[in-house]
């Protein structure tokens, strides 16, 4: 019996350092498969945030980039635009010097026939001094009366020298 016990001693010696090494490959191939675990999961975070940043940088790139063109294009535009405005004031420039040039050209006859009114005006007024005040048909035309004018628009009607007072009465 002390045999019998010894020999079951030993299987069961045997079988608890059997388990017991099972139990540490077990636990050793556990410890292996959780660290490639994290292994992976670490590879695969680091892989996505990389997927991220190279995503994040392409659309911050075509942003610049669109930014960019919308930029040159609104330049464009505006050097377009400011050209366009430069020449339409350049164009006004030109009309307003051509019409300043045209009015110093058509104040140039005024000013003569104004500088002789001015003398005609004097004399009239030397005249009608002298002659008691009244307004004379000869300095002032604007001052006849109607009926005066009608008289000689008719005078000057009849008596026209082309024509003889005879030849106009017959048809």
């Amino acid at each position: 019996m002390v045999q019998d016990y010894r020999l079951q001693k030993e299987q069961l010696e045997t079988q608890i350092s059997t388990q017991r090494s099972v139990w540490e490959m077990e636990r050793q191939t556990a410890e292996r498969e959780r660290r490639e675990q994290e292994e992976g999961l670490k590879k695969q975070r680091q892989r996505e945030n990389d997927d991220f940043e190279y995503r994040k940088a392409l659309e911050r790139k075509k942003a610049q980039d669109k930014f960019g063109e919308e930029q040159r294009q609104q330049e464009r535009k505006n050097n377009e635009r400011q050209d366009g405005l430069e020449k339409g004031w350049a164009a006004r420039e030109a009309a307003l010097k051509e019409q300043e040039q045209e009015l110093a050209r058509l104040r140039g006859p005024l000013k003569r026939q104004k500088r002789g009114l001015n003398s005609r005006r004097s004399s009239c007024a030397r005249t009608r001094s002298r002659s008691g005040g009244s307004p004379s048909c000869e300095c002032r035309p604007w001052m006849r009366s109607s009926a005066a004018r009608r008289r000689r628009s008719r005078c000057s009607k009849n008596s026209s020298p082309r024509q003889s007072s005879r030849s106009r009465r017959l048809p």
